[in-house]
């Protein structure tokens, strides 16, 4: 399964193939995701999410996560938060990424969406993310995610700009025009998420644009005009935006990082085998 994505071989010997022979033995369904971000010189593509049903792995799905995120070298000390919140969850997703030099792990715990006949709640806690560094042991953060209740296009273009960082706006503003929907719906929240990470001062926010039906192709201007700003090499993310043209686009997340400076990631190309639900054939 994971082999099918190219530039992880790195991560084989880091949990990948763990993770693929447990889907494997246990014939589970999976959704998968790959994603970009671009950063002050740096765009990075070695990049991809793996997502799974906690009602599908069954009885000793805790116990089971726990051991993948062994095999992906998770520090210790955050299992028991794990154990602690997994009765919570719905869904599962396992990241796998670098930065710089740096390789990391994910786990991402995904609770129940909202009742559709629920009223939405500001804030609500979606996603309870854990990230550490594979070669680095001392370097691991939590991460929230909570559902923001935002029922127009234009209000969540104001906000994804507000937190892009001044520089960033320009290419932000062509990029959130060219996502688009062909129409806006008044009764749903679109899938807007706020992300905080305990120990630093990253703020960020993450749409989901799934259902607005864009591939990368029609983002390539924008992407180019961020590219420029954040000094990334025009070859570099011209070779990406040639091999994905057709490859549909999933959510975008913008705002500060952890070193207080902008960012952009695009995920997009997302694949699944055999039936995942619907929150998790939407990965995040």
């Amino acid at each position: 399964m994971p082999q099918s994505i190219s530039q992880l071989d790195s991560f084989a010997t880091w949990g990948l193939n763990d993770l693929q022979q447990w889907a494997t033995s246990r014939a589970l369904s999976y959704g998968s995701e790959r994603s970009v971000r671009l950063h002050l010189g740096t765009f990075e593509t070695r990049r991809a999410l793996f997502s799974f049903s906690v009602a599908e792995i069954g009885t000793n799905a805790n116990t089971e996560v726990v051991a993948i995120c062994r095999a992906m070298q998770i520090p210790e000390r955050l299992v028991p938060n794990i154990a602690r919140f997994f009765p919570a969850a719905a869904f599962v997703h396992f990241g796998f990424e670098y930065a710089g030099l740096a390789m990391i792990g994910k786990c991402y715990l995904e609770l129940p969406a909202r009742a559709p006949d629920a009223a939405p709640v500001q804030g609500r806690l979606q996603f309870l993310g854990f990230k550490w560094s594979m070669n680095d042991a001392s370097v691991a953060v939590v991460t929230r995610y909570r559902a923001l209740s935002i029922f127009h296009w234009d209000a969540a273009t104001a906000l994804m700009l507000a937190n892009a960082g001044i520089s960033l706006q320009p290419a932000m503003s062509k990029l959130m025009n060219s996502l688009r929907p062909n129409e806006s719906s008044k009764d749903d929240a679109l899938s807007l998420l706020e992300i905080e990470e305990e120990g630093s001062n990253r703020r960020s926010y993450d749409l989901n644009v799934y259902d607005n039906s864009v591939s990368v192709s029609m983002l390539s201007d924008a992407l180019r005009d961020a590219a420029i700003i954040l000094n990334v090499k025009s070859s570099t993310i011209d070779h990406w935006l040639e091999s994905n043209t057709t490859a549909p686009v999933g959510h975008i997340a913008t705002g500060l990082g952890r070193d207080e400076q902008s960012f952009l990631t695009v995920y997009y190309d997302p694949r699944q085998a055999g039936h995942v639900n619907s929150m998790a054939a939407k990965l995040r």
